[in-house]
């Protein structure tokens, strides 16, 4: 049995807990059971969906500290011999507490310090300005770094874009499992005064913390282009399916380099900047800007993207070769592999 130390709510949002999914369900598929732990029952119904158990440690999720010696207890209790942690709230404390009774897993974009784990994981772009190399040099502690281990579905392994269509017909909008700043709302209020977009269908994704979903369904009520979709089963099908996408930082935007789905992004939160920063620095994608600096400008600079990514099937074509030769999909079987190696 391989565990999880993973958190999802309304602050957070799910990305850590889809990105152990991912991990999850490829240890799965090579014959290892697995068992997420979180702090309260947020996340629990989505995890059990996917056929995960839980178990609940009813403790606070951004003060880890506070909860070491109830976790060392369920170590023993269970017999856990390994586990993955993945959370900005750890510290070198937690971990090294915890490190002492598992070989320990811990899934990094942020190099806050140095680790005490047995398996270190960096998928992002950006992994080399931390210098894991030699921080690391000395230490018997294996790390995978770079986009080779990114943890996607399975769903999008090996995935191909058949061709970039001459007009756009298809706009994908993700904003996060919160969107917290409703941008996906906004969006679609100036979208949808245009009339210039009135031939294009808006494909909407709302994660299950979104706080702005009655907004959206009335969008979806009101404008016969606007599809709303929760709880979607194959994201790579709707991905495929489009010709632009919007979409916050995180593991989405990995998922849409997979697709080769050329793509606005923008961050509202400090964990995306890197990410996005170096996806426009390689001109991967179009930056849209940081939605907690002027919100406003972000929906003016989607709009603005959106308008030249319709008008110009060329650069579409130029940012979608980017962004599948960045990433195959192969990342979560890549560390299932080596979890279950160690």
């Amino acid at each position: 049995m391989i565990y999880f130390r993973v958190d999802g709510n309304e602050q957070i949002a799910t990305g850590h807990i889809m990105r152990c999914l991912s991990i999850a369900q490829a240890i799965a598929e090579k014959g290892e059971n697995c068992t997420f732990i979180i702090s309260d029952d947020y996340p629990k119904a989505l995890i059990q969906s996917k056929g995960f158990g839980t178990i609940n440690l009813c403790s606070k999720w951004n003060d880890l500290e506070l909860e070491i010696t109830k976790l060392t207890e369920l170590i023993r209790e269970k017999e856990i011999n390994k586990m993955i942690i993945d959370s900005y709230f750890v510290t070198e404390r937690y971990l090294k507490e915890i490190s002492k009774h598992i070989r320990s897993v811990y899934i990094d974009d942020l190099s806050l310090f140095s680790y005490p784990v047995d398996l270190l994981i960096n998928y992002t772009s950006y992994y080399s300005k931390f210098n894991y190399e030699s921080l690391y040099n000395l230490k018997s502690i294996k790390l995978l770094l770079g986009c080779n281990y990114v943890p996607l579905r399975k769903e999008f392994f090996q995935i191909k874009r058949n061709q970039i269509n001459n007009e756009v017909r298809n706009i994908l909008i993700t904003t996060g499992g919160s969107d917290t700043y409703n941008i996906a709302g906004r969006l679609l209020d100036e979208i949808s005064m245009e009339k210039r977009y009135k031939d294009i269908n808006f494909h909407v994704v709302s994660g299950i913390f979104n706080q702005n979903l009655l907004k959206l369904k009335t969008l979806e009520e009101n404008n016969k282009n606007i599809f709303l979709y929760q709880n979607i089963k194959r994201m790579s099908d709707l991905m495929m399916k489009c010709d632009i996408a919007v979409s916050a930082g995180g593991t989405t935007l990995y998922e849409l380099c997979a697709c080769g789905l050329p793509t606005i992004c923008f961050a509202f939160a400090d964990n995306q900047i890197s990410g996005v920063e170096d996806f426009r620095d390689k001109k991967i994608m179009n930056y849209a800007g940081d939605a907690r600096q002027n919100d406003n400008n972000v929906i003016q600079n989607m709009i603005n993207g959106i308008e030249l990514l319709c008008e110009n099937a060329q650069q579409r074509e130029t940012y979608s070769k980017k962004m599948t030769n960045l990433v195959d999909g192969g990342g979560a079987c890549r560390i299932a592999q080596e979890v279950l190696a160690l």
